[in-house]
């Protein structure tokens, strides 16, 4: 049976990206969208939700995300989930096994702010015209050994 895993998400970023580099010279970057959602709260009126979620994006497109991204900017990618496994509580009485879901990131959009200049000297791109395709951005495989990641 045919699989697909693919999420589209757009947000805004929760901190200014951190470019790292793994032992082996790949650049990675790890963002946090917030996403929000007015939803009704039962008495006639709404309340704001958020969902934030992690994503992780490789080499070219990390340095991209690092040079022209910061913190409060308008974000929208796509990228696939991506499930890991922790022992939280080792060796005590309430041990137990924990899922944590995160997306690999595999392309993503400059969306427009108001800032035109960021503080690092860097310049944002203007949002591409509409009904343009997203950006090409490589997706490398993620290491195959967690322990490769620098933090």
């Amino acid at each position: 049976m045919p699989a697909f895993n693919q999420v589209i998400l757009m947000g805004n970023l929760t901190r200014d990206p951190e470019l790292k580099y793994t032992p082996k010279g790949k650049a990675v970057v790890n963002v946090t969208l917030a996403i929000n959602k007015r939803v009704p709260d039962g008495q006639g009126g709404h309340i704001e939700r958020v969902t934030y979620v992690e994503i992780t994006f490789w080499e070219k497109a990390a340095e991209i995300i690092a040079q022209y991204v910061e913190k409060g900017h308008l974000f929208y990618c796509t990228g696939e989930l991506d499930q890991s496994l922790r022992t939280v509580n080792a060796g005590l009485p309430n041990e137990r096994q924990e899922r944590k879901t995160k997306v690999t990131g595999v392309s993503f959009q400059l969306m427009p702010n108001n800032k035109r200049t960021d503080d690092r000297g860097g310049k944002h791109s203007p949002a591409p015209p509409p009904g343009s395709p997203p950006p090409a951005t490589t997706h490398p495989d993620s290491p195959d050994n967690e322990e490769e990641i620098p933090f």
